[in-house]
């Protein structure tokens, strides 16, 4: 296989993943109905192929599953901090902090999975939460509500990264196929839960929603996780995993011109930091390569 192709197609995938922020927000139908929907679609169109090659040696065991289960909800919670967030806070807030979640799964699997951190790993975390903070702490005044879009994009940042731990620990022995369709699930399942709740209402909405949904389900979700997958058998995972750095640039360049936000000068500094310090972790010693690209398929998967 053209490595060239294999990369032009990887760059294809982060510019699906890269306008999701931009392509929800564009929607007029309320965000978390939005969410369900991208889940939803999701499954549906897995079903057929699940069913196709459900067998006896394709069922998870009772543990991983139970903890599929679980992680479905996390990614149910992720989708709701970070979908709501785009309510309350700029696209470039959201996109930045959820990216950040790199760093949470870091030192989740420091806290609960024992795994030890170098001195560069130590380096990055400092440095993403520096720069974390100069990119929220004008945010952070309750005399407005964009403190609550940042505490949401923190909450979805974190979920995020423990759906990511749970799934080093279940991908062990469970099929990709067959994890990814019981998260999306019961993800999508409590999605419809909150939908219910907050909007009561699952239809009505104008007809391109229903293709911004479509779009959602098949292109960030499918067709890019697919194909960040599909590329680590042709070129180094490191690749696709500094690719997806640019995400939250073209995101903030979006944003900018389709609603008109511009981010402060303190925000510019502290989207670098943490794009900088990120792309440092990625370009580090081979198994953190390995680490974060295992993350960064996962974080597709979410998109």
């Amino acid at each position: 296989m053209n490595t060239k192709f294999v990369k032009l197609m990887v760059v294809m995938g982060v510019m699906f993943v890269s306008v999701v922020a931009l392509v929800v927000k564009s929607a007029t139908a309320p965000l978390i109905t939005t969410a369900f929907f991208r889940l939803f679609i999701t499954v549906l169109i897995m079903l057929p192929v699940v069913v196709a090659k459900n067998d006896r040696s394709t069922r998870i065991p009772r543990k991983e599953l139970m903890l599929s289960m679980l992680s479905g909800l996390i990614l149910g919670v992720h989708f709701f901090g970070w979908f709501v967030a785009l309510d309350y806070t700029t696209v470039a807030n959201a996109t930045v902090i959820v990216d950040a979640s790199s760093v949470f799964t870091l030192l989740g699997g420091h806290l609960f999975l024992n795994d030890k951190m170098t001195k560069k790993e130590t380096i990055c975390v400092t440095a993403t939460f520096i720069g974390a903070i100069l990119l929220t702490y004008r945010s952070l005044s309750f005399g407005s509500n964009e403190y609550i879009g940042i505490l949401l994009s923190v909450l979805s940042s974190i979920t995020l990264a423990t759906y990511m731990l749970i799934g080093r620990r279940v991908r062990r022995t469970v099929s990709n196929l067959n994890y990814t369709f019981v998260v999306y699930l019961f993800g999508a399942i409590f999605l419809a839960i909150c939908n219910i709740i907050m909007e009561g209402s699952f239809s009505g909405f104008p007809r391109s929603n229903y293709l911004i949904f479509l779009y959602l389900a098949i292109f960030p979700t499918l067709l890019g996780h697919s194909i960040f997958s599909w590329s680590l058998k042709y070129i180094k995972a490191s690749f696709a995993a500094t690719m997806l750095l640019f995400v939250p640039v073209v995101s903030i360049i979006g944003a900018y011109f389709l609603f008109g936000e511009l981010p402060r000068g303190e925000q510019f500094l502290g989207a670098g930091v943490i794009i900088i310090s990120l792309l440092f972790f990625t370009i580090g010693k081979d198994e953190a390569r390995e680490r974060v690209e295992a993350e960064k398929r996962l974080t597709e998967e979410s998109r």
